[in-house]
């Protein structure tokens, strides 16, 4: 398919998503987007987070490519997804439990 050929970073027809999504042609009008990259997708935005009274913030661990994508198919990186990026203490041990020597740990929030 279309889809398939696409990498990260390439601009795409929304209509192709739409089509794809719904498996049928859809006649929306056409309009072009790009996809995000990786980085865009994991990138921590610069505005400052004011945690409420009672929680902290909880930042991306982020190792060097060397050591999570070295020579494997499949990196070591661990993703987790939350609401917000703002944590109380005992979530944010829980959050580092999945720490894990050579790995990655992102948080994405619904920011």
């Amino acid at each position: 398919t279309e889809l398939s050929n696409l990498k990260i970073g390439d601009y795409v027809s929304t209509s192709l998503l739409s089509a794809s999504a719904t498996s049928s042609a859809s006649a929306t009008p056409t309009s072009e987007r790009r996809l995000p990259t990786l980085e865009e997708l994991m990138a921590v935005p610069d505005k400052g987070y004011n945690c409420p009274e009672g929680t902290e913030f909880f930042d991306n661990i982020v190792l060097p490519e060397n050591i999570t994508h070295s020579n494997r198919k499949i990196p070591r990186v661990v993703h987790i997804t939350a609401a917000t990026r703002c944590v109380s203490k005992p979530v944010k041990n829980h959050l580092l439990r999945w720490k894990f020597p050579g790995h990655s740990l992102y948080l994405h929030d619904d920011t």
